[in-house]
């Protein structure tokens, strides 16, 4: 979470048509694929009202990271370690979600069956607001040509597994959802973010990648694993050579579904 980027608060405006005013109701959210809490507390601050939050993960070890998070008495936060499709079916009306978030994790996701999950444990009229960010991309007068070129080589040709297929875009993975009967699509919500990191800073980031850790996982044992990152950390450091930091840009992306009537 250290150095996973939080979600501008631009990119839920479109939530406000669902939403209402701040503080006009109590709102019950639902966020899939929740990890250490970072889609709930980009959420939260865009939206500081009265809020039951549940945040569903597979991994319990993340989700005891969003404890530490400095929700306002406001806010009630519980957790469940289960996978996004295993979610309770059998809630009462008044139990439902106004609100679902999916942050960068659909991908993970047995859409058919979240789908029919979700259809059972959001209220009519509930918002189903699926986004992600794009990995960042370096910019500005320092040699950003060079060290994007380097990311895109290592992470294609070094990282990237055999096997794995190209999980598309944000448009194509949600299509199912476009189809859907019991959803509709409202909106599509696009902002970018410019952030100046340092080495240390995008080495963070790039070992909290799910395709980085794959690999890592690979390597013989627990030592080969801190040997390469610390290798990894030395190869970044020649790109900033005497600066502080590198202006980075982060691409954001939301697509906003609601739940029919009926």
């Amino acid at each position: 979470r250290q150095y996973r980027v939080q979600y501008p608060e631009s990119l839920f405006y479109p939530l406000r048509s669902i939403l209402g005013p701040l503080g006009s109701r109590p709102v019950r959210v639902l966020d899939l694929g929740a990890g250490t809490g970072n889609s709930a507390w980009s959420f939260y601050r865009f939206y500081p009202g009265e809020i039951d939050f549940t945040l569903v993960d597979p991994d319990p070890k993340m989700l005891a990271s969003v404890e530490s998070l400095p929700f306002e008495s406001r806010a009630q936060v519980s957790t469940l370690a289960r996978e996004s499709h295993q979610i309770p079916l059998s809630l009462e009306s008044h139990q439902k979600y106004d609100v679902a978030l999916v942050g960068s994790a659909w991908h993970w996701m047995k859409g058919p069956e979240t789908l029919e999950a979700l259809t059972r444990v959001l209220n009519p009229g509930a918002a189903l607001f699926v986004f992600e960010y794009q990995f960042p991309k370096a910019v500005g007068p320092l040699p950003p040509l060079e060290l994007n070129e380097w990311v895109r080589r290592e992470f294609n040709l070094k990282w990237k597994e055999p096997d794995q297929k190209p999980r598309g875009s944000l448009r194509e993975l949600t299509e199912p959802l476009r189809s859907h009967i019991e959803f509709s699509e409202m909106a599509k919500s696009e902002c970018q973010e410019r952030v100046s990191l340092g080495a240390r800073d995008f080495h963070g980031v790039i070992v909290s990648q799910s395709r980085y850790l794959a690999y890592e996982r690979g390597l013989s044992d627990e030592a080969s694993r801190l040997f390469t990152r610390d290798a990894l950390l030395e190869s970044l450091k020649g790109f900033w050579q005497e600066e502080a930091g590198i202006p980075f840009e982060y691409g954001f992306e939301g697509r906003l579904f609601r739940k029919r009537y009926g």
